[in-house]
């Protein structure tokens, strides 16, 4: 008998322990729930939406100063080499960092290998950066197309249009530019020996 009360308080015991972690788990969640219904919840309707105003994801351009040219709606000369100036002033510096971290001629002259590396890294940064002009300039294409569709008036989206169409031809032009720069690394290193030297 003595067995059998032992194995049934065993058996019951942690039942009731459970009921009580049970009883304090669900005070928990009536107080958690009550903190939830204290604060006021905001319901957004299609009504509220719709009176929402709209913006485009990119900003028009700025209107021209009153009296310049491109207010009269003439483009100001040079407007297109300006804005691919910035690109071309990039690649430059680039270049010129790499310039001026050249192998000195002494250390070239009597080293065959040092040249051939040296004239490699050349025109692998040339290359490189006119790629990465390409990219800058599809961005910049992407952009001014997205201006377009958002443009409000005709005038805008008539202003956008000759953007695009500058850019497309610098895009052009700069994709002329990579395909020279790759075809010159090609030829280097397709070049015999001897000639790398």
């Amino acid at each position: 008998m003595m067995i059998a009360t032992v194995l049934l308080t065993a058996a019951l015991w942690p039942q009731a322990a459970r009921g009580q972690s049970l009883a304090e788990a669900a005070q928990k969640e009536k107080d958690r729930r009550e903190t939830l219904t204290a604060g006021k919840a905001v319901v957004v309707t299609n009504a509220d939406l719709s009176k929402v105003k709209k913006k485009s994801a990119v900003a028009p351009p700025s209107a021209p100063a009153p009296g310049t040219p491109e207010a009269a709606g003439e483009s100001a000369p040079g407007a297109a080499t300006t804005a691919a100036a910035p690109a071309r002033a990039d690649t430059a510096a680039a270049l010129a960092a790499v310039r001026a971290a050249e192998i000195p001629s002494s250390v070239l002259e009597g080293n065959p290998r040092a040249v051939f590396d040296q004239k490699k890294s050349d025109l692998e940064v040339q290359w490189n950066a006119a790629r990465e002009r390409i990219s800058l300039l599809e961005v910049k294409l992407l952009g001014l197309q997205q201006q377009s569709a958002h443009a409000v008036n005709a005038d805008a989206r008539d202003a956008v249009a000759k953007d695009i169409e500058s850019a497309n031809q610098t895009l052009a032009d700069a994709r002329l530019e990579e395909k020279k720069a790759k075809a010159a690394l090609d030829k280097f290193l397709a070049s015999p020996v001897e000639a790398k030297r």
